[in-house]
């Protein structure tokens, strides 16, 4: 069996997971207003929890700001 170092799985990409600092970061908001919107069930990027950390694909946070975009202009 070969050893791989992690993020080297022939095939596989690894995600690039981002903590919810880095969202708040990138839709310009604070993260407690990250944390507020999630938890009162209003529009939020998908996120996961692994562990007691949640955390957010970049491909999905991409996504959901795109699709508010497509929203707000339709």
């Amino acid at each position: 069996m070969t050893a791989h170092p992690i993020g080297a799985m022939p095939g596989r990409a690894v995600p690039v997971l981002l903590t919810p600092d880095e969202v708040a970061d990138m839709l310009r908001i604070p993260v407690r207003s990250l944390y507020v919107q999630r938890s009162a069930g209003r529009p939020t990027p998908p996120g996961v929890k692994i562990g007691r950390h949640l955390r957010y694909r970049l491909s999905d946070v991409e996504a959901w700001i795109e699709d508010q975009f497509t929203r707000s202009a339709a």
